[in-house]
């Protein structure tokens, strides 16, 4: 027996927004960069690329985590025009998760860009954790969006951006 058949499943979606006061076009071109993800995610010490070139459908990345836990994520859908980046986690986590799907969107004009997050999965066990897991992924993908920010900057310094 499948020892999430025993346990109780219980879907979950965090959301978290941000505005950044840089060009939705910068802030799109950081997003789609998947790889570079791991420079504005909280506690991720490293992404290594499994496959093929960053941001491509079906790329797979590999986060590894301040604990040393890992997660494998798999761009499922890219919309240049939208500005919208679909993932999958793909096998196995540290986390009692499953079926999770992410989804990052930027929206804005030349002077601001509001850049949305949304995580959804079926939580596997105890409701009593799965709140605290709850809370802990709505605070990372919060703390995620003003690293993003940060990150920006750095990048808007460093002249690997267009300027403002």
């Amino acid at each position: 027996m499948d020892k999430d058949e025993t346990c109780e499943i219980i879907p979950q979606q965090t959301y978290a927004r941000h505005v950044v006061f840089y060009p939705v076009s910068v802030v799109w071109d950081a997003i789609r960069d998947f790889d570079a993800h791991g420079s504005w995610l909280p506690h991720v010490e490293a992404t290594e690329m499994l496959d093929s070139p960053s941001g491509d459908i079906r790329t797979i990345r590999r986060l590894r985590f301040s604990d040393g836990s890992y997660a494998d994520e798999q761009v499922t859908k890219v919309d240049d025009e939208e500005n919208i980046l679909e993932y999958t986690l793909v096998g196995e986590t540290a986390w009692p998760i499953r079926d999770v799907r992410g989804i990052i969107a930027a929206t804005g004009d030349e002077s601001a860009t509001l850049v949305e997050r949304t995580v959804n999965f079926n939580s596997v066990g105890d409701p009593g954790a799965a709140s605290v897991l709850i809370a802990n992924f709505n605070a990372g993908l919060l703390e995620s969006l003003e690293h993003l920010s940060v990150y920006l900057g750095t990048q808007l310094v460093e002249g690997d951006a267009i300027p403002i």
